[in-house]
């Protein structure tokens, strides 16, 4: 399912040409999913101010979040929050965005040309890790709990592993974005198809609200990969319907 409004215009084209510059090189899916999700209207205002993705593992539907993350903070001065389910997982993603814009700033270790000299101050205190860029954007790294310590109010949310969300934590997070200073919120929920276990109150929510349409969907962009019987998993003529990197970077080997 691809729900999407009309766009003629997208600042996810600056962000699928900038991506190789991050370190990342898209497949079809996740450009046009970029372009998707940076879709404006005349107003300059997003088209999908909610996002959701439901995509299976190791198919990199962190890549597109990663890119547009470190465009809308570093070049355009939105402040982005960045939140997971784990703290093991936070910091992960940290080093991800570490990777690209350095440990501090002047580091000449880590980072990447043209994007570490972006970056103008940091914190690494735990459970306040940040990154502020010279055009006063920011990216904040949290890990869910039922009273997150943020310190910023922000334009973006990004909630990645977001079958795990629940509503205690969206209650927390979500009024962050009232007084964003964009006045653009955006909230993304990415996740994989929720297994037995997850808590997926959120993100089941959204994902029934796609599929319904109607006004409950005006807002929302919406992509999902999947079929609809499990049928014969062994199969493999079916993988690259519910695996769109199938053929790309995912290894057959080990999807097997």
């Amino acid at each position: 399912l691809r729900r999407v409004r009309p766009y003629s215009e997208s600042v996810g084209e600056l962000a699928v040409e900038l991506a190789p510059s991050l370190g990342y090189g898209l497949v079809p899916w996740q450009r046009q999913f970029l372009l998707d999700m940076g879709a404006v209207g005349p107003d300059g205002k997003w088209v999908h101010p909610r996002v959701g993705e439901s995509v299976p593992r190791q198919q990199g539907k962190s890549v597109d979040l990663i890119v547009w993350a470190a465009v809308l903070a570093a070049l355009c001065g939105y402040k982005v929050l960045w939140t997971e389910h784990n703290y093991s997982t936070t910091m992960e993603m940290l080093e991800r965005f570490r990777a690209i814009f350095g440990k501090h700033p002047g580091d000449r270790v880590l980072g990447l040309p043209g994007w570490r000299d972006r970056l103008e101050a940091v914190s690494s205190q735990t459970g306040q890790e940040w990154m502020r860029f010279t055009s006063g954007g920011v990216i904040q790294f949290s890990t869910r709990t039922k009273s997150s310590r943020l310190g910023f109010s922000f334009d973006v949310v990004v909630y990645d592993e977001a079958q795990e969300l629940t509503n205690v934590h969206t209650q927390v997070i979500n009024p962050t974005t009232v007084s964003g200073a964009k006045h653009n919120l955006q909230i993304i929920y990415a996740g994989t198809p929720t297994r037995a276990g997850s808590a997926a109150e959120t993100f089941r929510n959204v994902r029934e609200q796609a599929w319904e349409g109607g006004d409950r969907a005006s807002d929302l962009l919406w992509l999902e990969y999947g079929v609809e019987e499990p049928g014969d998993i062994w199969d493999e003529s079916r993988w690259p319907a519910v695996m769109p990197s199938f053929g790309y970077h995912a290894d057959v080997r080990a999807i097997r």
